[in-house]
């Protein structure tokens, strides 16, 4: 379990880097749900955070990820993600006295896009989440 708290505290925090380097400045284009530039819905009332969004792409792939933050506690935050997205896509659950972990992945349209929510809390009043979503270009 310390290897897969190691692993995704690694993945959030290249990622988030990753973010403070090369926001795309494109706000409007991140939306929330149905399959649009996330892939999976934004928990309501979550504000985007101050990395912003970071966009790449490549010949082969377009990668999205944008961070969010709510002051709702992590069960909650938790729940609507379990409830919103796809059965068996839960990776992981960490819930400790000093911090709170979950991960989901899915692939979805056709298995052209892979999405990843990330749910964390390391402190109280604040639960931050992140989206991840790899599309192949056509």
């Amino acid at each position: 379990m310390k290897s897969a708290s190691a692993g995704f505290a690694l993945a959030v925090t290249v990622a988030l880097a990753a973010c403070s380097h090369a926001q795309d400045g494109a706000g409007a284009q991140v939306r929330d749900s149905g399959g649009g530039k996330l892939g999976a819905p934004i928990y309501p009332g979550a504000h985007r955070n101050d990395q912003g969004t970071f966009t790449s792409v490549n010949a082969r792939e377009r990668h999205v990820i944008a961070g969010f933050t709510t002051a709702e506690p992590f069960d909650k935050v938790y729940a609507f993600y379990k409830a919103q997205l796809p059965p068996g896509s839960e990776r992981l659950t960490i819930d400790k006295s000093n911090g709170s972990v979950a991960n989901f992945r899915f692939v979805d349209a056709g298995a052209a896009n892979v999405v990843t929510v990330y749910v964390t809390q390391s402190k109280p009043g604040e639960t931050n989440i992140l989206i991840a979503r790899v599309s192949r270009k056509e």
